[in-house]
C-alpha cells in the first residue's frame, strides 16, 4: 500500500468507506443508522483541517499496484478520558479485510510516529473486534484498560515511543 495525505475532491473515497456496512458498524454507536454524505463530508473536512493545523493526519491508504482506495489511516489528534493524545486510527474496505493490509498500516503508521519523535500513541478499539484488537497488537501497542469515547466502551491500547 502507499499512504497519501487527503485533498479535496476525495468525499466519494470517504462516502464509500463509511457507507460500507461492516465498517460502519465498528464505527458508529448506531451502526443501523449509515452515515450521511454530510458526515463523510465532516470527515475529509477534519482531515484536511488536521494535516494544515499538525503537519500530519490520516492519510488515504491505496493500493500500489493500482491505485485504488483501501481505506484511511493514520494519526490524529484525539481526546480519551479527558486526556489529549495521538491516536493510531485505521479502516480499511470490508473487501480488504483479511490480507493483512490493516496490520502493515498500523505498523507503518507506529514508524512514522516515531520519525515524528512523538512520545506515546493510543488506539481504540470495541471489546467485541477481535480482528482489530489483533492489528493493534501486533503495531507493539499494549492493553491499557477500557474508556467511555463516543458513547461506547472502547479498549484502549497504548505504546511509548
Amino acid at each position: 500500500m502507499r499512504a497519501r495525505r487527503p485533498a479535496p475532491g476525495d468525499e466519494e473515497r470517504y462516502l464509500a468507506l463509511l457507507l460500507d456496512p461492516e465498517v460502519s458498524r465498528w464505527l458508529r454507536s448506531s451502526p443501523e443508522a449509515p452515515f450521511t454524505r454530510s458526515e463523510a463530508d465532516s470527515w475529509l473536512t477534519g482531515d484536511l483541517r488536521h494535516w494544515e493545523a499538525r503537519g500530519f493526519g490520516p492519510c488515504l491508504l491505496c493500493d500500489r499496484a493500482d491505485d485504488s482506495f483501501v481505506g484511511r489511516g493514520g494519526l490524529r489528534w484525539t481526546e480519551v478520558a479527558g486526556e489529549r493524545c495521538i491516536e493510531l486510527t485505521y479502516a480499511l474496505a470490508s473487501e480488504r479485510w483479511g490480507q493483512g493490509l490493516a496490520t502493515e498500516a498500523a505498523r507503518a503508521t507506529v514508524s512514522w510516529a516515531q520519525r515524528l519523535d512523538l512520545i506515546e500513541l493510543v488506539a481504540l478499539t470495541l471489546p467485541a473486534n477481535v480482528a482489530s484488537r489483533r492489528v493493534i497488537e501486533r503495531a507493539g501497542l499494549s492493553f491499557s484498560g477500557e474508556v467511555e469515547q463516543a458513547g461506547m466502551t472502547h479498549l484502549l491500547y497504548r505504546l511509548a515511543l
